[in-house]
């Protein structure tokens, strides 16, 4: 089964006559439906049709939205000022549809007050805003928590 360059069923011809038909137009003779019988095959450019194909992944990609994860560095001895503009910062990042990640180190003694850190780390989540993904969680030296848009 054959069909031409616009769309419209030629009917079943032979092989060699459907390549003589594709080289006489300067165009290729491509299989659509392999499985029917007797099987389709249509006259195209396939150079053409493979660039299309090639341009529609392309604008795809183009409008595909990469989510990244910002992280935000604190010390446990951050004060009111510095706190008000880490939140600004984070909620910019949100705004944008990045993820947030707060990470609040510890260093020498202070880790002994790891339920402060939770503290601040979680007042500092609620004032952000957004959704908490990752509940705040202590590995190492540090205790962090993830806030999605």
């Amino acid at each position: 089964m054959l069909i031409d360059e616009n769309g419209e069923k030629v009917g079943e011809v032979s092989r060699s006559v459907a390549l003589a038909m594709a080289d006489e137009k300067g165009l290729d003779l491509v299989e659509v439906a392999p499985q029917l019988q007797p099987p389709v095959c249509k006259l195209i450019n396939f150079d053409k049709l493979r660039y299309e194909e090639a341009r529609a992944i392309r604008k795809a990609r183009a409008k595909q939205k990469n989510i990244d994860v910002k992280e935000i560095r604190m010390g446990m001895k951050i004060s009111e000022h510095d706190v008000s503009l880490k939140v600004d910062q984070a909620k910019k990042f949100l705004e944008h549809g990045d993820k947030v990640r707060l990470v609040m180190k510890m260093r020498g003694r202070e880790q002994i007050f790891i339920g402060r850190a939770f503290d601040l780390i979680t007042k500092i989540a609620t004032n952000i805003g957004g959704t908490v993904e990752q509940s705040p969680s202590k590995l190492g030296n540090q205790v962090s928590v993830t806030i999605r848009p």
